[in-house]
């Protein structure tokens, strides 16, 4: 999404920037494309040239089908329609429509048809990625399609309106966040970016006011979204505008150096040298995971435990994508079978299963699709037909009713189902391994954490998720003797806990150590 995202800025602003330019060439030159077109037809390429690449109308069309896309693609691109209606009033591409409104007189340089036509074209690419989910949503009626069925649930779904209304979507301001810009700004670009780019700010203000307006309205709406909206907890890829306008500014001082002085061009490309070097010397030894084994040695832990041929229903990203890549890249432990729970309620997640373990017996409709609200008595129902023959683990007891006669037995930070009352543990599956058993130790910043939305710098990094998952196998283990009235070890079992994360708020688990 976030990749995407960065594409559609960073083709939008461009396609601004070259119409600006196509515009005024053409008003200093007199000439229209097809003028020039007629008048050059012995040369080919300047032919295609002008209709394809110096033709304003082109390129506004390029930019509703790419503007559309990027509202498709992720809702903070609503962040630059300000600055684009803006830019569109000063190029004159609106005249026609104030024209029509009788707000002005006279003739536009683009025709009303032209921008309903664009109208349109923005629309159409905007909306047609997500008719497909009332296509699927008609055809498959799960949960996971988010129930679009409508057009009125498909206007909801693309406008957001789930994100936007919500209680806690809005802040009156969130002053932490905008504090916390200069140091993310600073990060971003160090000391030669800034100056670059503020060079370029300066010549933009001196001689082209139209790209500066754009540019600070641009910025202006990011700014405002980014300190009054509060879902977008991942708020600095939110700036991903500014910093790539930021980076076009970097481009035009360093350009302008040259122009002005051939020695202060050398100078400005010395600082673009100095900040690319700066950004690889912090930023290699963060992205560079060759050695990083964290993730996969975390992934082997829940395989590495589970029974032959055992079936393991997961339901985050965490315990999903990390096994699934083990057995799919690293051909590790192939026989496990995982299936998704969020899913199963669907046909073809049953069909597959049938498929790929035909000694497994389903639950009766096997190409019937059904509703959310069916898929706990489905896996209880396969739990119930399976459980004699094949071992059945689940990532979590909560998130599954399971039947009474269902019981669920701690297997590390698993639990392994059973019909069987007086089931005991095995005390290997929690014995987990990694290269360094302190890893939670380690600074934050070396996990490639990112910022915090407000207040901090650094973002939970990725070891915390695998030693909760380290807690949650003690918690477990704990929880088992404690019922069993094995308060010793019990207790051993929750120390441990304390042992891995000192802060722990558990005031019950405290009590049963204490008591």
């Amino acid at each position: 999404v976030y990749a995407f995202h960065a594409l559609f800025v960073a083709v939008v602003a461009w396609l601004v920037v070259r119409i600006h330019i196509i515009v005024r060439e053409s008003v200093s030159e007199s000439r229209t494309g097809l003028t020039v077109v007629t008048s050059r037809l012995c040369d080919s390429w300047r032919i295609v040239r002008i209709i394809i690449f110096d033709n304003t109308n082109t390129h506004l069309a390029f930019l509703a089908v790419v503007y559309g896309l990027s509202f498709g693609n992720h809702p903070a691109t609503i962040a630059l329609l300000p600055a684009i209606v803006l830019w569109a009033w000063q190029e004159g591409f609106l005249n026609s429509l104030l024209i029509w409104i009788g707000f002005k007189t006279g003739r536009g340089i683009v025709s009303l048809k032209f921008l309903l036509t664009l109208l349109i074209i923005f629309s159409f690419a905007a909306v047609l990625p997500y008719t497909y989910l009332i296509i699927r949503g008609r055809q498959n009626p799960v949960f996971s399609w988010t129930r679009v069925t409508t057009f009125s649930e498909l206007v909801h779904h693309v406008s957001g309106k789930a994100y936007f209304t919500e209680e806690n979507s809005w802040e009156r301001f969130d002053k932490d966040k905008l504090l916390t810009l200069p140091r993310l700004f600073y990060e971003e670009y160090f000391w030669p970016g800034i100056i670059l780019g503020c060079l370029g700010l300066i010549t933009l203000i001196g001689s082209n006011r139209r790209l500066f307006l754009y540019f600070g309205a641009a910025t202006v709406s990011i700014l405002l979204l980014v300190a009054f909206y509060e879902r977008g907890t991942e708020y600095n890829y939110w700036l991903i505008h500014f910093y790539i306008l930021f980076s076009i500014l970097i481009g035009v001082g360093t350009m302008n150096l040259f122009k002005s002085r051939r020695w202060l061009g050398v100078i400005g490309l010395i600082g673009l040298v100095v900040l690319v070097g700066k950004e690889i010397k912090t930023n290699f030894s963060l992205n560079n995971r060759s050695r990083y084994v964290l993730a996969e040695e975390f992934g082997k832990s829940i395989l590495g435990k589970l029974a032959p041929r055992a079936v393991f229903f997961t339901i985050g990203d965490q315990e999903s994508a990390i096994p699934l890549y083990l057995q799919k890249v690293r051909g590790f432990r192939t026989d496990v079978t995982i299936v998704s729970s969020s899913t199963f309620a669907s046909s073809w997640q049953r069909v597959k299963l049938k498929t790929d373990r035909p000694d497994l017996v389903l639950p009766d409709g096997l190409e019937e699709d059904l509703y959310k609200e069916d898929t706990d008595r489905l896996i209880n129902e396969f739990v119930r037909k399976n459980v004699s023959a094949v071992p059945i683990y689940v990532i979590t007891k909560n998130y599954i009713a399971l039947d009474p006669d269902i019981h669920p037995v701690p297997a590390g930070a698993l639990f392994r189902l059973t019909t069987e009352s007086n089931e005991d543990i095995n005390p290997e599956d929690w014995d987990y391994t990694f290269t360094d058993p302190l890893f939670y130790t380690r600074p934050a910043r070396a996990e490639l954490s990112q910022k915090l939305p407000s207040g901090g710098i650094t973002r939970r990094p990725y070891f915390e998720e695998v030693r909760d998952f380290l807690l949650q196998a003690d918690k477990n283990l704990g929880d088992w003797y404690f019922e069993k009235g094995e308060k010793g070890k019990a207790k051993a079992a929750y120390r441990r806990m304390w042992e891995k994360k000192p802060e722990l708020d558990l005031p019950e688990i405290k009590k049963r150590i204490h008591d």
